[in-house]
């Protein structure tokens, strides 16, 4: 029978890993203390993250990038741990599959040159895109060990309560075709991650998507695409330096 320390230490060199399941399975949680305990392993201390998070006990000063446009992909990512929350809402936007060929190629190759990991959540595997699904080397679907009202609110009153955020992982590692469970409670990293912050659509924008449609649009479309885009980042970026504000000052 595998060790829950060796479970952990395949997790931690395993490059893609999704955690996926249906609202209120503690997905969102699962891959904030997953990615907090990866990055001690893995000694990463830089996070592109969709989502704000803060690890506030980390000793080595962290640096935290909000991912609000796909061309952070373009950019050197070596040593980083990248973040993405609901994975399919992006991941599935028809701008992001006209241009997404060199991103998953990025994902599937430089990751493990880089030493980079990904880590995302999902609702459904069938709605992620196909050419990312099929390079994924771990699926991990979390549940609460036990359930105390069919009310969300009171449930998480009473976890909160009880400190019990315990948690099953059925662990499925596509790499090898072998599956685990491992049980934890994640009781300790609950104030992680903004538990109210909404990201918004990624921006599209990478170099490879960019240079196709200088070539294709009209020169006033294209003028326009780039003011468009400016706008959407200012308005992203604002959004997300408040929510990891929020998470700071809550701490």
């Amino acid at each position: 029978m595998t060790s829950n320390k060796d479970i952990l230490e395949i997790l931690f060199n395993r490059k893609i890993i999704v955690f996926a399941g249906e609202y209120g399975r503690g997905k969102t949680l699962s891959m904030t203390a997953f990615c907090f305990i990866s990055s001690i392993f893995n000694n990463y201390h830089r996070f592109l993250s969709n989502i704000p998070l803060y690890f506030k006990i980390k000793t080595t000063e962290n640096i935290y990038i909000p991912l609000i446009e796909s061309s952070k992909f373009d950019d050197d990512n070596k040593g980083t741990m990248i973040i993405i929350d609901e994975m399919q809402r992006d991941l599935n936007s028809r701008e992001f599959l006209s241009g997404s060929v060199k991103i998953v190629s990025k994902f599937s190759v430089d990751l493990r040159k880089d030493d980079a990991q990904l880590i995302g959540s999902l609702q459904y595997m069938d709605r992620l895109e196909k050419s990312m699904n099929e390079i994924l080397q771990c699926i991990i679907i979390p549940s609460f060990v036990n359930h105390y009202s069919n009310n969300d609110k009171e449930d998480i009153k009473i976890r909160l309560e009880k400190h019990d955020f315990c948690v099953d992982w059925f662990i499925i590692d596509k790499k090898y075709n072998d599956e685990y469970h491992l049980k934890l409670n994640l009781y300790p990293f609950i104030n992680y991650y903004n538990t109210n912050f909404k990201p918004y659509p990624l921006i599209i924008n990478n170099k490879e998507f960019m240079d196709k449609k200088k070539e294709t649009e009209s020169g006033i479309k294209y003028d326009n695409r780039l003011l468009s885009i400016d706008e959407k980042r200012l308005l992203s970026r604002a959004n997300w330096n408040l929510g990891f504000k929020e998470l700071k000052d809550k701490l």
